[in-house]
């Protein structure tokens, strides 16, 4: 192999992975899995602690580098490790941050600007930070991934980029996705105190997400006659505090049940259990639990913002994340379907599904690495 890329293996390499975590981790396994079969160019994964265990596995042409962990890591400490080896000829990232400097071209990935558009909605300290580090990633990468089409159009009018400085590559559902058993799903839902039927969504619990129109849209269909339950899955996030007491203060608060982070078999009795995973942010660089629900057999209602109208296609269910009626009649467009109907509509949604798959992002980061590689040596 001619050429060696260095990754920043940092957002994967961790334990209980959500979002962008996922992504990193599901992508370096596509990739190595892609390099394993053409062999096009030899791996140096930067990571701060030693590769757990489920890292894909060392080779001959995929190593691992231990860079100790210190503050600011991406900003002096890793510049550093690579001025002094000079041993690589492109770096990668697959998260926003890319070393501050670096003696090769350097090629982030970006998951959503929310920041920029919902700068409120974070803490001051946490907006600066992704608001200075994500620009300079996305001014000076030699080249850019995106998510979706939705963040690839942000990249552009952002960072005035020309379209062709910047590949989507989207992710899919967790290749691990193992059915729970009715003994399990039931399992979960006495842990939790969850009483069946139940509307449930996933993810981390701040502004962005919508929750308190969630809530509102879930009273009217209470008020409509509808006897369920709203399942909340996922940690508390920043600045939540107005959405917990919209909760407290909801006319539908016993219905309403908080379970914080979830492990991802209860996640995935939880989306199996419950009558349609409901999604309705204001703006998401990309939604992999509608994705799960759907090869679990369960409707998502997602809103039509974003990305999120990629994720279902035009056989999805969207509701307008602004107005807590549009979301009410999502929902009980749901709770309508016969059975037959659920069916149909499911089988609709997985057919749109299936063209997202890890096996195609990495050999797309790997054909996309080559060229840029091929093309910046050639010249």
């Amino acid at each position: 192999m001619q050429y060696t890329i260095g990754i920043d293996g940092n957002e994967a390499n961790v334990l209980n992975r959500v979002g962008s975590n996922v992504y990193a981790y599901e992508l370096l396994h596509a990739l190595h899995e892609w390099l394993n079969e053409t062999q096009k160019f030899s791996v140096i994964v930067y990571i701060s602690a030693a590769p757990l265990s489920d890292m894909p596995a060392e080779t001959a042409w995929w190593q691992y580098r231990v860079v100790p962990h210190v503050p600011f890591w991406t900003l002096w400490r890793l510049p550093l490790e690579l001025w002094q080896k000079r041993d690589i000829q492109l770096f990668f990232s697959p998260g926003h941050y890319v070393p501050s400097s670096a003696p090769v071209p350097v090629v982030p990935t970006i998951m959503d600007l929310a920041f920029e558009f919902f700068s409120d909605h974070f803490k001051r300290k946490d907006y600066w930070q992704l608001h200075f580090l994500t620009q300079y990633s996305g001014t000076q990468g030699q080249h850019i991934f995106a998510i979706s089409e939705a963040t690839k159009n942000d990249v552009i009018e952002q960072y005035r980029r020309d379209p062709e400085d910047v590949t989507v590559v989207y992710p899919a559902a967790p290749r691990n996705i193992v059915e729970p058993s009715a003994a399990t799903r039931q399992a979960v839902r006495e842990r939790f105190g969850i009483q069946k039927p139940f509307l449930v969504y996933v993810g981390t619990v701040q502004p962005r997400k919508n929750i308190d129109r969630l809530v509102g849209a879930f009273e009217v269909v209470r008020q409509n006659g509808w006897d369920g339950e709203l399942v909340l899955a996922g940690k508390i996030g920043w600045k939540s505090d107005s959405i917990v007491q919209r909760i407290e203060t909801s006319s539908a608060r016993d219905h309403i049940r908080q379970l914080g982070f979830v492990t991802d078999e209860e996640k995935y009795a939880l989306l199996m259990e419950a009558e349609m995973l409901v999604l309705p942010g204001l703006y998401e660089g990309f939604g992999i639990p509608p994705l799960e629900a759907l090869l679990l057999g369960t409707i998502p209602v997602v809103s039509d913002a974003s990305s999120l109208p990629e994720v279902v296609g035009e056989s999805g269910i969207k509701v307008d994340p602004e107005s807590v009626e549009d979301i009410a009649r999502g929902i009980e467009e749901v709770l309508a379907c016969s059975p037959a109907e659920k069916k149909k509509m499911i089988a609709a949604l997985q057919v749109h599904a299936s063209q997202f798959s890890w096996e195609k992002s990495g050999a797309l980061v790997g054909e996309t690495l080559w060229k840029l590689l091929s093309h910046t040596h050639a010249l």
